[in-house]
């Protein structure tokens, strides 16, 4: 259980209920030790503690306390972190999110992206021909490399062109892919994938053994772990499936392969970043598109509007 001893009671509902709906332990202490500060700011610079006095906090009251943030030596990222969380659990009790995204930006502003955030076609090319090239080293590490060439190119395709964090690619079930259908299930909605993308895809779900392949129509996972050492994929015992393939083995394998590649700094967001900065040339409109990409706000997308204009 979360440890919420130091959140007032409002706080521990919605922590309780994140739990409740089948978020992540990890994801769940997240939220609990990022409320943590906020709700001893409140007691003692506020002194609000129910639920009625939190509903009465404004925009300057908000921008105070990540000011307050800042000024103690909090990274831009937490300050946002931390932003997002007011804002859910504002939502959560149906309260307006009081624009905390462009509030955040206001306190610590995002820096504008360069050429360098994003990946090109060549760079695109180079690290998918390397890929798909197998290693003739015997060291086993490169001879396991070899036995998932087609999940790695799998992965590498759903976040470039479907602009999948590692977090949403280990959380995707079986239950989200239809493999007859070639469509995907990806933040509540199908899309469909095309051969290109679905090919490696089919080919890396039969090369799992039977034995430790994940069922179709299961909440079991779409990416299993590898034991490179033994050259085999791992089975959870203790929950009767595939073991799940942990996001920090996904940066990691994405990780090896930039470099491999030679692409030295590149990393998930690189793919992601260009992902949405494409679909901007499409006909969505930006609620429509940080509804797809899972943004926190349409403000989210400003930077790369930004971006795109100073190209055109």
């Amino acid at each position: 259980m979360t440890e919420t001893k130091e959140l007032p009671a409002y706080m521990v509902d919605f922590i309780q209920t994140l739990s409740a709906s089948g978020r992540s332990s990890a994801t769940v202490k997240q939220y609990s030790s990022d409320l943590k500060p906020f709700a001893a700011w409140l007691e003692n610079r506020k002194k609000i503690a129910s639920l009625e006095d939190f509903k009465s906090l404004s925009s300057a009251d908000v921008i105070s306390y990540l000011h307050g943030q800042k000024a103690k030596g909090y990274t831009a990222a937490t300050i946002r972190r931390h932003g997002t969380v007011i804002n859910r659990l504002r939502r959560f009790y149906g309260l307006d999110p009081l624009g905390i995204i462009h509030l955040v930006s206001e306190v610590e502003p995002l820096r504008k992206l360069t050429e360098k955030d994003f990946i090109n076609d060549l760079q695109l090319r180079k690290l998918l021909k390397s890929i798909k090239a197998e290693d003739i080293d015997a060291v086993s590490k490169a001879v396991s490399r070899n036995v998932l060439i087609d999940r790695n190119l799998a992965i590498v395709f759903l976040m470039r062109y479907f602009g999948l964090s590692p977090s949403e690619i280990h959380h995707l079930n079986m239950t989200d892919l239809n493999l007859s259908q070639g469509t995907l299930i990806l933040r509540g909605r199908p899309v469909r994938l095309k051969n290109a993308y679905l090919i490696p895809l089919r080919s890396y779900i039969h090369s799992i053994p039977k034995l430790f392949r994940p069922k179709y129509n299961s909440q079991q996972p779409v990416f299993v772990a590898f034991n490179n050492v033994s050259m085999s994929f791992q089975y959870d015992y203790s929950l009767g499936e595939p073991k799940r393939l942990s996001v920090r083995a996904i940066q990691s394998m994405l990780l090896k392969e930039m470099e491999k590649a030679g692409l030295h700094g590149l990393s998930a967001l690189h793919l992601r970043n260009t992902c949405i900065l494409e679909s901007l040339n499409g006909d969505q409109s930006s609620e429509e598109l940080a509804t797809h990409f899972g943004l926190n706000d349409v403000f989210s997308l400003r930077r790369y509007i930004e971006f795109k204009n100073s190209r055109e």
